[in-house]
């Protein structure tokens, strides 16, 4: 599994995408749940092999079966959006939770966002604050931005500006380029931060050369 993450991401030897699936289907043949859902990454992405939403569901439920945190969250998020399979709001929730208990970030933010939306959940902006701070704690940076929204916007928290500001900031650490932009607007209009044009063009910047459309528009891209 080790050579195919190199192969992958070329390190310590020359980028080789093909390489790296053929790592990855020997430890999938072998019934090892991490290598089912590196596997199951590459064909949902078309990384070295064609992409196939159903092959990547597949391995995703093989893995997801084994107790594997992250190929659980992926296997959520297809039965959510229909990907691979039929829609399942319920299989959706079943093993985005499964995940969350694990304490995979991407689980908790996107159970989260489902609070928050009512999205196949009852809304509860409580528990969705809640799961966003724990994905934020662990360093995950698009549940740092979403919970400097809440703060910035007091949804299911006391409006804080500071507060707000501080995660974008972690966010934005991290290269999220939603997060630089938004940064950016409050150092432009002085939210939570002292107003600072050059602050806020500098980040503004940052998440246009990521291709950020809003960040593009804004600077005259």
């Amino acid at each position: 599994l080790r050579m195919g993450y190199c192969y992958e991401y070329g390190i310590g030897v020359e980028k080789d995408l093909q390489k790296a699936v053929t790592f990855y289907q020997e430890v999938s043949d072998e019934g090892v749940a991490q290598g089912q859902c590196a596997l199951g990454f590459c064909y949902e992405n078309g990384i070295g092999v064609e992409p196939s939403a159903e092959r990547a569901f597949e391995l995703y439920l093989q893995a997801a079966e084994q107790g594997d945190a992250p190929a659980q969250c992926n296997l959520g998020y297809f039965y959510n959006n229909g990907i691979g399979t039929e829609t399942d709001a319920e299989a959706a929730i079943q093993w985005l939770a499964a995940s969350a208990r694990q304490r995979y970030p991407r689980a908790q933010l996107i159970l989260g966002e489902m609070y928050e939306m009512g999205d196949g959940l009852p809304k509860d902006l409580q528990k969705a604050l809640r799961l966003y701070q724990l994905a934020a704690k662990a360093g995950y940076s698009p549940a740092q931005y979403k919970l400097g929204l809440m703060y910035y916007h007091g949804v299911g928290i006391t409006k804080n500006e500071v507060l707000a500001v501080e995660w974008l900031e972690k966010a934005a650490q991290q290269e999220f380029p939603e997060a630089q932009f938004f940064l950016g607007y409050c150092y432009e209009n002085g939210y939570g931060v002292t107003q600072d044009a050059a602050q806020a063009i500098g980040f503004y910047r940052l998440a246009a050369e990521q291709e950020y459309p809003v960040a593009q528009y804004v600077l005259g891209y």
